[in-house]
């Protein structure tokens, strides 16, 4: 069955985001990596600093490192910027 649903991930993106800003960061994460997990770019920015710093998962600079690299490739300027410094 072909998938008519149109879930690009910003949907996940846009909650994961609300949850970042009231700081409720296990919740933005999971929202983000779900959104990651669909291809939208953002997420990675969101959630590579996420795992940079430690805020809502295990701080991992090798995870920022790959989610940032996999934000690049779907053109997150934040991702590509990210990556150029690490």
């Amino acid at each position: 069955m072909i998938d008519m649903s149109n879930d690009d991930g910003s949907e996940d993106y846009h909650k994961g985001l609300e949850c970042y800003k009231k700081k409720e960061y296990k919740e933005a994460a999971i929202h983000f990596n779900d959104s990651v997990d669909k291809g939208y770019g953002p997420a990675c920015g969101y959630l590579g600093y996420m795992q940079l710093q430690g805020l809502g998962v295990e701080k991992s600079t090798n995870d920022a490192c790959h989610t940032f690299a996999y934000g690049t490739l779907c053109q997150d300027n934040y991702s590509i910027f990210m990556l150029s410094k690490m």
